[in-house]
């Protein structure tokens, strides 16, 4: 279910955003931005602005779509036919104030837009981060947060996805980084049951309040998705170390594929 209109309770100016960094698995002609985007016009959200490139330039690495010469930024109201598609607005009922933004996630190590992860944006309202009693005032605003991000994980097959308000998931590359870079947040992630074992999810989990979805496994020591959160320092390392085990297996299947 995706976030209906109910959950902006407060003006949009004082609304905060929280991003979804996640990795769509491959699979089809589609690029993993272009399948994240088909799951949220399949609920009914509209395009209301895109951002892209020539296709020539897909494949070159960047480090965002800054490293892109602004000349060659491609910026219409419409997907553009002929186009790698970078960025996308989307909006609910053609109401610009209840939107989504779809991008290619920045990287530390310059790579092709493929190695970057997915990020969908979504405003949200400011009182669930602050205490208990005040957050009664939008009721259940965390739980709509769990179920848009349960069905987009779902949707697009995502391997993983970490939500974080202040810093973001990480590319493929940077999961070759010796550690988790300070910027690399991953203090409420998904993990599909295809990708990760479950007994070595289970560990991770101890440090964390957990929810046992049908793709996977949603866990959390954010105050804000765990009333009880476990005093675990070590979790968003342990859970960078299962993504950098994904990371190793990824690439093993890649040039698997290319002998």
């Amino acid at each position: 279910m995706v976030l209906s209109d109910e959950v902006i309770t407060v003006p949009m100016s004082r609304m905060k955003s929280m991003v979804v960094s996640l990795w769509v698995r491959s699979g089809s002609s589609r690029s993993q931005l272009e399948r994240a985007m088909s799951h949220y016009l399949s609920e009914g959200w509209v395009v209301n602005r895109t951002v892209g490139c020539h296709v020539a330039l897909c494949n070159k690495p960047v480090r965002s779509v800054l490293d892109l010469d602004v000349r060659k930024r491609i910026q219409s109201m419409e997907l553009p036919p002929e186009a790698c598609v970078l960025e996308v607005e989307l909006v609910s009922g053609g109401r610009a104030g209840v939107a989504r933004k779809i991008r290619f996630g920045s990287s530390s190590i310059p790579c092709p837009w493929s190695e970057h992860p997915i990020e969908v944006e979504m405003p949200v309202n400011p009182v669930i981060w602050k205490s208990a009693k005040e957050r009664r005032r939008a009721p259940k605003h965390e739980e709509k947060i769990v179920e848009e991000v349960r069905s987009l994980c779902g949707g697009v097959d995502a391997s993983w996805a970490a939500l974080s308000v202040s810093g973001r998931g990480p590319s493929l590359p940077e999961l070759s980084l010796p550690s988790r870079p300070r910027y690399v947040w991953l203090s409420t992630v998904f993990l599909a049951s295809t990708e990760f074992d479950e007994s070595a999810v289970r560990k991770v989990a101890a440090g964390a309040c957990s929810e046992r979805w049908p793709s996977g496994w949603f866990l959390s020591k954010d105050p804000v998705f765990c009333a009880t959160p476990p005093s675990s320092p070590a979790f968003e390392d342990d859970v960078w170390r299962l993504l950098a085990g994904w990371a190793r297996r990824s690439r093993g299947r890649s040039s698997g594929h290319e002998h």
